[in-house]
């Protein structure tokens, strides 16, 4: 599949901060697998993320086998500290990465949005685990 977007071209999520945790609902068993991504040139978005809205949880993810253009970041992970929830089981393989203006991946454990609807004064810090990256080809300048 081509994408070409000037926002995150695919954007796994499960729900924002004290909404998501009430539901409990994870996003999980996800593939995504033989994907082209090219953004607009200066675009900071990614080609995946994962977050920041994963207070129901992310789990078992498999991205793999994908070529990444002009993209801010070619994956991120982002969560908030104030987000609850949990990422794990992650496994990211087989990547080409050209031009990425921000890096060419990213695991941010300090995103900075936080829900305004939602007035816990202590809510749960999030958990991420098993983050793996494994044959990642990085072809382009990167910054970052």
């Amino acid at each position: 599949s081509y994408f070409q977007t000037g926002d995150d071209a695919v954007a796994i999520k499960s729900g924002w901060d004290c909404f998501g945790r009430e539901v409990g609902v994870a996003s999980q068993n996800i593939t995504v697998r033989r994907i082209v991504v090219r953004q607009t040139r200066g675009c900071l978005a990614a080609g995946v993320t994962v977050g920041s809205e994963m207070s129901g949880g992310v789990k078992d993810v498999f991205i793999s086998d994908s070529v990444f253009l002009n993209a801010g970041v070619a994956v991120e992970i982002k969560v908030g500290t104030c987000r609850g929830g949990y990422v794990k089981d992650i496994i990211i393989r087989n990547l080409t990465v050209l031009d990425t203006t921000r890096g060419a991946l990213v695991v941010m454990a300090t995103y900075p949005e936080q829900n305004p609807f939602c007035k816990e004064r202590d809510p749960p810090r999030p958990s991420v685990s098993n983050i793996v990256f494994r044959d990642v080809r990085i072809l382009g300048p990167t910054r970052g």
